[in-house]
């Protein structure tokens, strides 16, 4: 129990916070639950893009290989990070979350340009 309070927690939960912050991840939650929702659009967009959806052939190899480098080791990544440099993030959480959702939300964005230029996305174009 103390690992997992370590990890998703600030340092000294709930003394170590504002009276908002519950409130606040609440809201946050919220915003993932959207951004997954983002991931399915942004995903089919990339796998449109590179044309990978115009058959069968290849499109289950993709879907598990995107699933296993974007999302299951990049979750994995994100919270081993979190453990080891979450405390440097501990005296302004919301501004560092805020950060780290913009830059996300960015990264969102150009994939779902993927369709629209798909020459510039040459990692899976090349597989």
């Amino acid at each position: 129990m103390n690992a997992l309070r370590r990890t998703f927690l600030p340092i000294d939960y709930p003394h170590s916070v504002t009276a908002d912050y519950a409130r606040y991840m609440r809201w946050q939650f919220v915003q993932n639950c959207v951004g997954s929702a983002q991931w399915v659009l942004t995903t089919n967009a990339l796998l449109t893009g590179v044309g990978l959806t115009q058959g069968l052939g290849g499109l289950p190899w993709a879907a598990a290989t995107t699933w296993v480098l974007k999302d299951g080791l990049g979750a994995l990544g994100i919270i081993w990070s979190a453990n080891l440099l979450g405390h440097w993030f501990d005296a302004d959480t919301k501004r560092a979350l805020w950060r780290a959702d913009l830059m996300h939300n960015t990264g969102s964005v150009l994939e779902l340009l993927t369709p629209l230029f798909p020459q510039f996305f040459l990692p899976v174009r090349e597989l």
